[in-house]
C-alpha cells in the first residue's frame, strides 16, 4: 500500500495495523534524529535509551499529524521525536549528581595534571589520575557534552519558537522579530569566541562530526575537545541569555 493511502485508512479507521505499518515506514526518522544528537557516540546504553523515547515521539506525531496539510510528515515528525527525547532528559534528571561529581574529578584532575606537565594531559593521564577507566572516562564526558548542548539548544528554541506556539501554528509580527533579534545574537555571540571555539562549533554543528572525531581533526584529546566544548556552550548561553 502506498503511504498516501496508508494514512487516508489509518486517518479514517485508526486501524491500529495501519498505525503500524506507518511506524515501520518512518522508524528511519527516529534513527536519524537520535545520531545527529548522540553525534555517532558509542554508548549502547545511551543510544538505546534515546531511540526507545523516539519510537514514543514517533508514535505521538502520527496520531496526531495532520495529512492534508501541506507539511512534511518528516518534518513534523524529527521536531516531535527531539522533543520528546529532551523532555525525558529533563524529568529523569539524566546527567545524575553521580555523573557531575565525575565531571568535577575529571576538571580538577586536568587542573592537576596541567600544573604538573606544563600541557594539556592525555585521556590515559586522566584516566589514572580519576581512577576512572578508559571507557568510564569517556562516557562521563560524553553524557556532560550532550546534556550541557541540549540544554543550551532548549533555551534558543524557547526564544526563537516559544513553546505556548503548537506546531504549524501562524506566528505574529512581533514572534518574527524577536526570532530575528535572537538569531542574530547568536550570530554575534559565536563571533565572540576563539578561532579554537568557533572551529570546535563548526565542526561539531556543521559537519556532524563526534567529539572523538574533532578531536583527530584538531589533533587534540577527546577531553580537551569536551572541555572547549563546555566552555564554548557555557560562553555562548551567557551571552544569549544576558542580553
Amino acid at each position: 500500500m502506498c503511504v498516501n493511502k496508508l494514512w487516508s485508512e489509518y486517518k479514517n479507521t485508526e486501524s491500529i495495523e495501519c498505525r503500524n505499518e506507518l511506524i515501520m515506514q518512518y522508524l528511519p526518522i527516529v534513527r536519524k534524529v537520535v545520531n545527529v544528537m548522540l553525534q555517532g557516540t558509542g554508548n549502547m546504553h545511551i543510544r538505546e535509551d534515546f531511540y526507545s523515547i523516539g519510537i514514543l515521539g514517533l508514535i505521538d506525531a502520527i496520531q496526531k499529524y495532520d495529512y492534508m496539510k501541506k507539511v512534511k510528515f518528516e518534518t513534523y515528525a524529527s521536531i516531535r521525536i527531539r522533543g520528546a527525547i529532551k523532555d525525558h532528559m529533563r524529568k529523569q534528571d539524566w546527567v545524575s549528581r553521580g555523573i557531575r561529581e565525575k565531571q568535577r574529578k575529571i576538571e580538577q584532575a586536568e587542573i592537576t595534571l596541567r600544573e604538573k606537565f606544563l600541557r594539556q594531559p592525555t585521556d590515559v593521564e586522566i584516566s589514572k589520575e580519576t581512577g576512572m577507566s578508559i571507557n568510564e572516562l569517556h562516557e562521563t564526558m560524553e553524557k556532560v557534552a550532550c546534556a550541557d548542548i541540549i540544554s543550551f539548544e532548549h533555551a534558543v528554541s524557547n526564544g526563537i519558537m516559544p513553546s505556548n506556539k503548537s506546531f504549524g501554528q501562524q506566528y505574529s509580527p512581533e514572534d518574527i522579530i524577536l526570532k530575528k533579534e535572537i538569531e542574530k545574537m547568536l550570530v554575534e555571540a559565536i563571533e565572540c569566541l576563539n578561532e579554537r571555539e568557533q572551529k570546535i562549533i563548526s565542526l561539531y554543528y556543521r559537519e556532524e562530526l563526534t567529539l572523538k572525531e574533532i578531536g583527530y581533526v584538531m589533533n587534540i584529546s577527546e577531553s580537551r575537545v569536551s572541555q572547549i566544548m563546555k566552555n564554548a556552550i557555557s560562553k555562548l548561553n551567557k551571552k544569549i541569555t544576558n542580553q
